[in-house]
C-alpha cells in the first residue's frame, strides 16, 4: 500500500475510527497520530489491510494500554510539583548530613573488609563509590568498562552485603 493509498483510506474511515474511540472513552489526538504512523509502517510491509477501522482500533488499543500501564507504574508530576522537589528543605539538612555520614562509614567499612564469597571486591568498591558520587549505572558501566547489568547486579549485591553487615553490627 502506498502512502497516498493509505492516506486516502484513513480519510475515508477517520470519522468511524474517532467515533469508535470516543464511544470507548479513550480518544486521544496524540495517540491517534502515533497509531497512524505505526499502522502506516505496518501497511507498507503487509500491502493490504482487510478491515481498516478494526485494525486501526486494535493498533490504537495496544498503544493506549501500553501508555496506561506505563503511567500506572510511574508517578507523573506537573512543573510546580517538580519545582517544589528541587527546592532544598533546610529543616532536614542536619538529618540528611547524619545519614550521609552513616552511609560513608558503611562504605568505608565495606571497602576495607573483603566480604566472604566476594570475587571482585575492588571493582565492587569502585562501582559503589561512583554511584555514591551520583553517576548513573550507564555512566559507571562506561567508566569501569563493564555492562550496565553487571553494574546493577554489583550494586544490588553490595547493598545486600552492607545491610547484612549493618544488621550484624546492631545485634
Amino acid at each position: 500500500m502506498t502512502g497516498q493509498e493509505f492516506g486516502e483510506k484513513y480519510l475515508q474511515y477517520e470519522k468511524d475510527i474517532k467515533n469508535v474511540l470516543e464511544s470507548m472513552e479513550i480518544y486521544d489526538e496524540d495517540l491517534l497520530h502515533d497509531t497512524y504512523i505505526a499502522l502506516y509502517e505496518y501497511a507498507e510491509k503487509k500491502n493490504r489491510i482487510r478491515n481498516f477501522v478494526n485494525t486501526f482500533v486494535d493498533f490504537y488499543m495496544k498503544r493506549y494500554l501500553r501508555r496506561e500501564e506505563y503511567e500506572s507504574n510511574y508517578e507523573t508530576y506537573d512543573d510546580e510539583q517538580m519545582y517544589r522537589m528541587d527546592i532544598e528543605d533546610e529543616s532536614d539538612l542536619e538529618y540528611r548530613e547524619e545519614i550521609c555520614k552513616r552511609v560513608d562509614r558503611l562504605i568505608r567499612q565495606f571497602s576495607t573488609h573483603r566480604q566472604k564469597g566476594e570475587r571482585n571486591h575492588e571493582r565492587a568498591v569502585k562501582v559503589l563509590r561512583l554511584y555514591r558520587e551520583g553517576l548513573t549505572e550507564r555512566e559507571i558501566s562506561h567508566k569501569v568498562k563493564i555492562s550496565q547489568s553487571a553494574v546493577h547486579q554489583s550494586l544490588e549485591r553490595t547493598v545486600e552485603r552492607i545491610k547484612a553487615y549493618q544488621e550484624m553490627a546492631i545485634i
